[in-house]
């Protein structure tokens, strides 16, 4: 996977911040413009409000797949403001949220690899479908 931090936040978005990833310091309205529509756009903010507009702007774009971290709690709120809003069942099915295969993660790095598992899943069944007559 190719890799990009977007954060409004200078000392969260500057370059080099996480190796092996492209950090920008920006808003994701603005750099998500230039990122292709087949890419997988994910939600980890640190404000709840911030998640649910990022959310919403990733369903209207039309990203191949959009998902948010959160409890499922969260993920059943954020659901509830996305038909509020007068989101579609279909765009509101796309949301993967709480991000993760269930694995009973619950440390950082255990949460990480169950986020990569799914994107590797994901990833495995576009190809297939793209190659698939």
């Amino acid at each position: 996977f190719a890799v990009t931090v977007v954060d409004a936040r200078e000392a969260w978005g500057r370059d080099g911040r996480i190796e092996g990833a492209t950090c920008i310091v920006g808003d994701y309205d603005d750099v998500g413009k230039t990122i292709p529509p087949s890419a997988a756009f994910l939600v980890m903010t640190h404000d709840h409000a911030l998640d649910q507009q990022a959310i919403e702007w990733g369903i209207r774009r039309g990203f191949a797949f959009v998902g948010g971290v959160g409890s499922r709690a969260k993920a059943q709120r954020t659901r509830d403001r996305l038909t509020a809003k007068g989101f579609s069942e279909a765009d509101i099915a796309r949301v993967r949220m709480p991000l993760g295969i269930a694995i009973g993660a619950r440390l950082p790095d255990e949460i990480a690899i169950s986020i990569v598992s799914e994107l590797i899943t994901w990833r495995r069944k576009k190809a297939k479908r793209e190659i698939e007559p």
